[in-house]
């Protein structure tokens, strides 16, 4: 869990569990339930929020350790929570977080948010996740240039080219000037460019999935 700029250890949060319960639960009952049921579950959480009226842009969230990519708990969260008003994102975090898995709740509405999340967790359902979120997941153990959203029910998936190499380890073995080229003949749209980063933008998971065969097919 992360705490005034630094992350506290799951094994330091389980011994001393009330202490982080209280704190990190910030007064809301549904999410000291949610948190209490990972902790009893060995379910990593990297941080969350009740969400504060005094910020309009602070909303409940919760997120996730996704370093198992096909981890259960991912899993039965995407299969079975009801996603609308859900803001759905994964990433491979930092060094010192790692692979993230965050949900953000922007429905005022929605009073059971967090009870929801526990409710799908405690499901039980061992299904294989759907294929674009087990690709995704594969991708994101193989390189750092993607990521992707899920927001009120639209599917977006983010490649990410950093313009400099030397700046982060990329683990991508494929030629990266050729799946740019790729990607520029979908439909994928350039969302925004800096000195660091060129981002592609692709909204269907027919394209995605397209995309990754083709890096399937270069690595071999």
């Amino acid at each position: 869990m992360i705490f005034p700029h630094k992350v506290v250890k799951f094994e330091d949060v389980l011994k001393d569990k009330e202490r982080f319960l209280k704190l990190f639960s910030e007064g809301d009952e549904n999410l000291r339930e949610l948190l209490d049921y990972c902790f009893d579950n060995d379910i990593n959480t990297r941080g969350c929020c009740k969400g504060h009226d005094y910020r309009k842009d602070s909303y409940p969230f919760i997120a996730f350790d996704i370093a198992d990519y096909n981890s259960k708990h991912a899993r039965n969260i995407f299969n079975n929570l009801d996603k609308q008003g859900l803001v759905f994102s994964f990433d491979i975090g930092s060094k010192l977080l790692g692979p993230t898995m965050y949900i953000k709740n922007l429905d005022k509405d929605r009073e059971n948010f967090f009870i929801d999340i526990k409710e799908s967790l405690d499901h039980n359902d061992l299904k294989q996740a759907k294929m674009f979120l087990r690709r995704s997941f594969e991708l994101l153990e193989d390189t750092n240039i993607m990521d992707f959203n899920l927001e009120e029910g639209i599917l977006s998936f983010n490649f990410i080219f950093y313009k400099n190499p030397n700046k982060v380890d990329l683990l991508l073995t494929t030629n990266i000037k050729s799946l740019q080229k790729k990607i520029r003949k979908t439909n994928a749209k350039k969302v925004s460019k800096n000195e660091d980063t060129i981002v592609f933008e692709v909204n269907d998971e027919e394209t995605f999935l397209d995309i990754c065969d083709y890096i399937d097919e270069e690595k071999k």
